[in-house]
């Protein structure tokens, strides 16, 4: 997949990734649960405008800009690969918990640090490989975070 198409793919899902955390906060009947799905709600606006910057230098053909520092301390915390046509919610049973969200959660944040490690091993500009590295940065902290939250809250391992 050429890096462009990751990145339109990537802007997608971090606008439907911020829908999931938000209907999940409003859902969660944990308060220190809502505020981490709030901050990744957050941070997944972040990701949108970073990747919306990048398609743009893309298709004026200069090469894509690494994530500034402030982009990166933006980022607190924490796209999602959904099949085509379905949004984030609908991959969860009806009578999913809080247990079953964080864990739907946690798959995604790590099938897209899998995709952005993938676009950094295949890319051969530097700049483009420090992108991807960034954003699966990105993704692995959303991961170890939601990951605290999951142990945290359900007493994991059991």
């Amino acid at each position: 997949m050429k890096p462009d198409e990751v990145l339109v793919d990537a802007m997608k899902s971090a606008l439907e990734g911020r829908d999931f955390y938000l209907d999940a906060a409003e859902k969660s009947s944990d308060p220190k649960t809502a505020e981490v799905y709030r901050t990744l709600a957050d941070d997944q606006l972040t990701l949108y405008n970073h990747i919306n910057r990048q398609c743009e230098a893309l298709g004026k053909g200069k090469c894509v800009s690494p994530m500034s520092e402030q982009d990166i301390a933006d980022i607190e915390s924490v796209n999602l690969v959904f099949p085509a046509g379905k949004e984030a919610l609908e991959e969860l049973p009806p009578d999913a918990d809080e247990e079953d969200a964080l864990l739907y959660a946690l798959s995604v944040e790590d099938k897209f640090f899998r995709i952005y490690k993938q676009g950094a091993e295949s890319s051969a500009d530097a700049d483009t490989q420090q992108m991807f590295l960034q954003l699966a940065a990105v993704k692995q902290r959303h991961f170890e975070t939601l990951m605290q939250r999951y142990t945290s809250r359900f007493d994991y391992p059991r």
